[in-house]
């Protein structure tokens, strides 16, 4: 392995020396790399006259030649800006409040209408099958309470008619108002 080594180092120092060698000679020779005889002895200098060529500038589309005096470090006025052929986005509208909802008239009262009486009672519950059920009613007086207990279409108190009972509430109506005027009346909390 290591003689194949040498021997190409040795076939490469070969060829170096021998191209170093040719380079050599063909320097030393008259003509150097060209190989030819001239001198600069031989050369000719001659001085030519060439015409003045003249600077062109565009202005409005004409040509014309530019001016002696103008100065290409400085900066003439700004090109106007060329107009954008594109069309304008529509601008996005706000978003405008909705109007607070107007407020409701009070009822014109009825001539000859009076307001019902408080139904101060409260509703403890019912008992009985669902064609008779009964109500039943507290009525706290000062230190004491009172029970009244009325079926659908009852009276309490004189003036109290008890419309309909339902599982968590009763619906009252009033003695001598009409059928529409009416109180519902939740279930007592205690």
């Amino acid at each position: 392995m290591k003689k194949a080594e040498n021997r190409r180092l040795m076939i490469l120092v070969g060829i170096l020396i021998l191209s170093g060698g040719w380079f050599l000679i063909r320097m030393m020779s008259d003509g150097g790399l060209t190989g030819g005889e001239s001198r600069t002895e031989d050369l000719k200098w001659q001085r030519h006259s060439l015409p003045t060529l003249g600077s062109i500038e565009v202005v409005d589309g004409s040509v014309s030649e530019a001016r002696a005096d103008r100065n290409p470090f400085l900066f003439g006025p700004p090109p106007t800006a060329t107009p954008d052929p594109r069309p304008r986005p529509t601008p996005v509208p706000k978003p405008t409040r909705r109007p607070p909802p107007p407020r409701p008239s009070p009822t014109p009262t009825p001539v000859g209408w009076r307001r019902p009486p408080d139904f101060t009672m409260e509703y403890l519950g019912n008992f009985g099958p669902v064609g008779r059920r009964v109500a039943v009613f507290r009525k706290q007086v000062d230190d004491s309470a009172e029970i009244k207990v009325a079926g659908e279409g009852g009276v309490v108190e004189e003036d109290f008619i008890v419309r309909t009972i339902d599982l968590e509430s009763v619906v009252i109506g009033f003695v001598g108002y009409p059928e529409k005027e009416i109180k519902r009346v939740p279930l007592a909390q205690e």
